[in-house]
């Protein structure tokens, strides 16, 4: 430890600290030699201020700690009344451990770092159709941080029985699924026969949704991207009412799949097959705002990028990102 302008300085000792010979040297005014460095242990030690505390923050080969500002010096960490440099990791019991090098000052800056974690992590598991439990845990923890940090206040507004509002719906939009732990999606992919393409939801204020699912013939996996291409599209067709400024009820009344190419050649020409879907006796799934309806899903986040949802009856949770209209009409060959 020295003393510069009056604050405590850390500096960073190589990984053979331990080792009393290897210590190194510092002259008089002499910073440490960075050329030393292989594995630093930075400690910052806050104590001029009630409101510093200790963070020790164990730097893996070739890093440093990093600020808003770009990353700190190598050959010291300075601290002074609050942290200016420092790079604390989450504790170790947390789920979200390991994933922030940085902990954001502002609610944007933690939103934008927590959709990229999310983003991340839903690429690696496959979006979700490769996810183990550990996967799922820790990206529950992220939904759960964005959950709170949700930027819209009434998210139904602008679908039926929502509040009304003069700018755009916020769900308004067609969202890419990138990230599910929903049965009814996830068994599709266990078809020996076809595999599960782009899903899609389609949010038309002020009460229509559209879940589409674009599905593959296995075999084409072999073949070189492009060659005869098949693809069938499935839609599913709902009415929406808003319950809450936070859930949406749902009525699915047709359903019908859409040929779009197959071995190469274009026939989206061809009439889809399918149709209405028949309705339960009574009043119950009949009419979307009733309470007694199973059918519904709550806004869990929503912003201009992404959607997460939770849907309630199968169970499990949606994350999608928002894309162009045009991608839905762009053409699989």
């Amino acid at each position: 430890l020295g003393n510069t302008g009056g604050a405590p300085t850390v500096l960073l000792l190589d990984r053979h600290a331990r080792d009393p010979a290897r210590w190194g040297r510092r002259s008089s005014g002499t910073p440490l030699q960075q050329g030393s460095m292989m594995q630093f242990l930075a400690f910052a030690i806050m104590w001029s201020s009630p409101a510093t505390r200790i963070n020790y923050s164990l730097l893996p080969s070739g890093s440093m700690p990093t600020t808003a500002n770009g990353p700190c010096s190598m050959n010291r960490v300075r601290v002074a009344s609050g942290p200016r440099c420092s790079a604390p990791l989450p504790e170790a019991s947390s789920p979200l451990s390991g994933l922030e090098a940085v902990a954001p000052t502002e609610a944007g800056d933690e939103r934008a770092a927590l959709k990229t974690q999310l983003l991340l992590m839903a690429a690696a598991c496959n979006r979700g159709f490769g996810a183990t439990r550990a996967d799922r845990e820790r990206i529950a923890a992220v939904f759960g941080a964005l959950e709170a940090l949700s930027p819209t206040a009434d998210a139904t507004s602008g679908i039926e029985g929502g509040a009304f509002s003069s700018s755009a719906p916020p769900l308004a939009g067609v969202w890419r699924l990138v990230y599910t732990t929903a049965n009814d999606v996830l068994s599709l992919d266990a078809s020996p026969i076809a595999g599960v393409g782009a899903v899609y939801q389609e949010i038309v204020p002020p009460d229509g949704v559209t879940n589409i699912i674009d599905l593959y013939p296995r075999p084409a996996t072999l073949l070189p991207v492009g060659m005869l291409t098949s693809a069938l599209r499935l839609r599913v067709m709902t009415r929406a009412a808003a319950r809450s400024g936070t859930r949406v009820g749902l009525t699915f009344y047709a359903a019908k799949a859409e040929p779009r190419a197959l071995l190469g050649i274009d026939v989206s020409v061809l009439p889809p097959l399918g149709g209405p879907i028949p309705r339960l006796p009574g009043g119950i799934g009949t009419d979307p705002a009733t309470s007694t309806s199973p059918s519904f899903f709550d806004v869990l986040y929503v912003d201009e990028e992404l959607l997460l949802i939770r849907q309630n009856s199968p169970g499990g949770v949606f994350a999608a990102v928002r894309v162009d209209a045009a991608e839905l009409e762009a053409s699989p060959l």
